[in-house]
């Protein structure tokens, strides 16, 4: 959501281009073994940091990266960086962290580590806009970087020459074609996402809801016709549900809901009059009318 200071948070789908690899568990418990240079970048909002790796570690060096910069009022949830000790226990408790943060490997000193990171705390719209980026969640760290050219790829990876995500199909390992140039935290918001990379994650964030409605209407598997007729509708129905305001997720599905369980009704004329009424929130239309099919009123 827009923050006091403008900004909005943005919401890949893409072949893995040159340098993109799955990495099998021998290989990825031999680079954490091995590699002096590796660093663990966790996601402050869904992981207690702090308790976690120094539980696990007693001599590593961390790092808040909203500390010291315009973001520090949310330092409670700030990404956390951390350079491993040497024999670190982290390394065997993958699955505390895996989905909730990623990996680097850098022969940069930390601290410019932390700095060119802090720079990618938002990037800018073609809007001009600034948008936060969750950069440090594996699952976006994966669609943003398979949705970059190999120019940018470099850019954005400035001193790091390997990122490392779990996904859902194992270890991925993505590795830039050379190094980039090192920023600096005040230069946040110099690196720019195009039109084309947020209209792939809206589809792809389309596609994920359709899906979560199927299920959530308890249609009919997909292979079968009735199922494939039933995803059809629920298409179907959000995009009409759009059309008429319903553009948050839990109001597009109240509407799925109803247009499901009063399928006649919902195409009334008068009832088709009120959902298209905007001067009303969508809440409140929302709600009269489930009033209205339920004969509440």
């Amino acid at each position: 959501m827009p923050s006091p200071a403008g900004r909005v948070m943005f919401t890949g789908g893409l072949p893995m281009h040159e340098g993109l690899s799955h990495l099998n568990p021998s290989i990825l418990a031999a680079i954490t073994a091995e590699s002096a240079n590796l660093h663990l970048l966790l996601d402050g909002a869904l992981i207690d940091a702090p308790k976690l790796v120094y539980g696990h570690d007693d001599a590593p060096r961390v790092e808040q990266l909203y500390r010291g910069t315009r973001h520090e009022k949310a330092l409670a949830v700030s990404p956390y960086l951390a350079k491993p000790s040497a024999g670190s226990r982290l390394w065997a408790i993958k699955d505390a962290w895996q989905f909730k943060g990623i990996l680097l490997a850098t022969n940069a000193s930390f601290e410019q580590l932390a700095d060119h990171l802090r720079s990618l705390i938002s990037m800018s719209l073609p809007s001009s806009q600034l948008a936060y980026c969750r950069f440090y969640s594996p699952q976006w760290l994966v669609r943003l970087l398979r949705s970059t050219t190999p120019e940018d790829f470099i850019a954005l990876s400035g001193p790091i020459s390997q990122w490392i995500a779990r996904t859902e199909d194992g270890w991925l390992s993505m590795k830039p074609a050379a190094a980039g140039q090192s920023r600096r935290a005040e230069e946040e918001g110099w690196f720019s996402l195009r039109q084309d990379q947020l209209d792939l994650w809206a589809e792809e964030e389309h596609q994920k809801f359709i899906e979560r409605a199927v299920s959530h209407l308890r249609c009919e598997d997909k292979q079968s016709a009735a199922g494939k007729l039933q995803r059809q509708h629920i298409v179907k129905l959000t995009a009409m549900a759009r059309e008429m305001g319903f553009i948050q997720e839990h109001h597009c599905l109240h509407y799925l809901e109803l247009a499901w369980r009063f399928p006649n009704d919902i195409t009334n004329q008068s009832l088709s009059t009120h959902f298209g009424n905007q001067s009303s929130s969508p809440g409140q239309r929302l709600q009269e009318a489930e009033r209205h099919l339920f004969g509440l009123v």
